[in-house]
């Protein structure tokens, strides 16, 4: 940056028939070049929604804990009004100097968070600032064109299931536990899909993996599970043998697709409730839990038992409130010959005046 004008190196391109520069910003040098937006103008006259102050701490922390290897993806930004020039290098045809006049109007079509994240976290760490960011650069933009980029990105946008981005979280310790639960339980090993949240009803697999992961959670908050994780393994193989359906998932012509349709096991609100179960069991009954996990075999897990109805099946739907999964361990518990815990006892009077 000079006195007059930034100056960067910079790749030219065509994209969508228009002119770009691709240029990498100093994360100290960004909130100077990018302007802020003016959220107190009406919203027909911005280009950008409202800062969601959460997220911007989100990814402030991101930034913050993983500083040998965060990762931000480019900006993507416009230049309303002020003076552009681009010198290309001798013997180039797209490689140049970028220079910008310092009262340039620079705005984003993309990326408000991240740029307001990496404001903050340069405050937080100093040597971030000495650290860059990729900036796609448009010239002559407007706010009309800003606007249409927006609904552009927003809405053909997809969101990546949670089972695929906690498969993919390998600083999360608990991904590393999960997938040694699946792992050491043969049944989970063959049908769980690590992509899907939601499994289509013809799926020939029958767990989720952020199902999974989501138990290993619940039950890891027990203290005596959390000191010796592999006590989960052991509780799941168990589990897996003791109901009827998953036992014998794969023989006798028992699809998972007949399961998720009858019976309510085949859903995670009931794997939540049994580690609920589980984690009682556990710290309660540390010599002799195995008998109590013997009875699960004798539950009727049909959907249609009027024992599930307003626990997890609300009008023939399942529902995986956190009401849904107490109501549900509340019927494990008394399956299998528990009194039920005094937290659980309060929910459960509740539901039955009611009922």
């Amino acid at each position: 940056m000079s006195e007059n004008y930034f100056s960067f190196a910079a790749l030219s391109g065509i994209q969508g028939r228009k002119g770009n520069y691709l240029i990498q910003v100093p994360l100290k040098v960004l909130s100077k070049f990018l302007r802020e937006e003016n959220t107190q103008l009406p919203v027909e006259q911005r280009s950008q929604r409202i800062l969601n102050k959460a997220r911007v701490s989100q990814i402030v922390k991101y930034m913050v804990d993983n500083p040998d290897s965060y990762i931000l993806p480019p900006l993507v930004a416009y230049i309303s009004a002020g003076e552009v020039n681009f010198e290309r290098f001798d013997g180039t045809v797209n490689l140049g100097r970028l220079k910008i006049s310092l009262d340039a109007d620079v705005r984003l079509f993309d990326g408000q968070h991240r740029r307001a994240a990496i404001e903050e976290a340069v405050k937080f760490s100093k040597y971030l600032g000495d650290e860059y960011i990729a900036v796609m650069l448009y010239s002559n933009g407007s706010i009309e064109a800003a606007q249409q980029v927006f609904a552009d990105i927003n809405i053909n946008a997809t969101k990546p299931a949670q089972s695929i981005k906690l498969l993919f979280n390998h600083r999360d310790r608990l991904n590393k536990v999960t997938r040694e639960v699946i792992d050491s339980v043969p049944l989970f090993k063959e049908y769980v899909d690590y992509e899907r949240t939601n499994l289509p009803s013809k799926s020939k697999m029958f767990f989720t993996f952020s199902g999974i992961y989501q138990v290993t959670k619940t039950m890891l908050k027990e203290e005596k599970i959390s000191d010796n994780p592999e006590i989960i393994h052991t509780f799941w193989q168990e589990v897996s043998i003791n109901i009827h359906q998953w036992a014998n998932l794969g023989k006798l012509h028992i699809e998972p697709m007949e399961l998720r349709d009858s019976f309510v096991h085949a859903h995670s609100v009931i794997w939540l409730a049994i580690a609920e179960v589980g984690c009682y069991l556990i710290k309660n009954r540390p010599t002799d839990w195995m008998q109590y996990v013997e009875r699960l075999q004798h539950i009727n897990w049909s959907r249609t038992d009027p024992q599930w109805q307003g626990r997890c099946v609300i009008s023939g739907r399942i529902s995986k409130a956190r009401q849904n999964i107490i109501l549900s361990s509340n019927l494990i518990f008394k399956n299998i010959g528990i009194p039920l815990p005094e937290a659980n006892q309060q929910i459960e009077d509740t539901f039955v005046s009611i009922a």
